[in-house]
């Protein structure tokens, strides 16, 4: 198994175009010594305690990156990982999705994630009619039955953009929990996201209310 390491990367989220969605991207040098354009990684800021925190990302050259350039990480993909730990580390780890599955530490954390998503019944997966130009990623994840998903997020351009919107307003509030990405798994890895951020947001309440006693 290659040991994981910690390597100058740069990664961002962009728009390709309105009907292509969006992409996370991890930028990389022309003469990167591990990675090529085009490969699939998995990247997380530690310490690593569960698997929904791993991103997946794809690797795309870039000419700006050179190899003693500072980490840079765009908001976006900075929320993702660093929403259960400490946001002034900002050291990425990365994996070669090939050898997530005979990583030690993946097996470990395996259990919990498959427990996460055990607790969600219904559960549907399903490709976005837009492929994420208004959802933010191919494929979404809901905690319920297809007839119980908003209507919206099947209409037209208007109506679809302003109940994502909205959706988007309720995840913050932890008054929604659904999940987005480019692939299924990474829809299913957001969607325990967006459940444990609601829990940290009740936790964070009952203190609260703690303190004022």
């Amino acid at each position: 198994m290659e040991k994981i390491k910690y390597l100058p990367l740069m990664a961002y989220k962009h728009t390709a175009s309105i009907h292509h969605g969006y992409e996370y991207d991890l930028k990389i040098s022309p003469d990167h010594p591990i990675f090529d354009d085009g490969d699939k990684v998995f990247v997380w800021i530690p310490p690593l305690t569960g698997i929904e925190q791993m991103v997946e990302l794809t690797c795309r050259t870039d000419d700006s990156v050179t190899p003693d350039i500072s980490v840079c990480i765009s908001e976006h993909v900075r929320d993702l990982l660093t929403g259960y730990t400490d946001k002034g580390d900002i050291r990425i780890e990365v994996l070669q999705s090939h050898n997530v599955f005979c990583w030690n530490k993946y097996h470990d954390l395996l259990p919990q994630y498959e427990k996460d998503l055990d607790a969600f019944y219904p559960l549907c997966v399903l490709k976005d009619r837009y492929g994420g130009a208004y959802s933010g990623g191919i494929w979404t994840a809901w905690v319920n039955g297809i007839d119980y998903i908003p209507d919206g997020v099947f209409s037209d351009d208007v109506e679809c953009m302003t109940t994502w919107r909205k959706l988007q307003e309720e995840r913050k509030e932890g008054k929604a929990i659904y999940g987005v990405g480019n692939t299924p798994e990474e829809a299913l890895r957001d969607i325990v996201r967006a459940y444990k951020f609601r829990l940290s947001l009740f936790e964070k309440k009952d203190e609260d209310e703690e303190d004022d006693e």
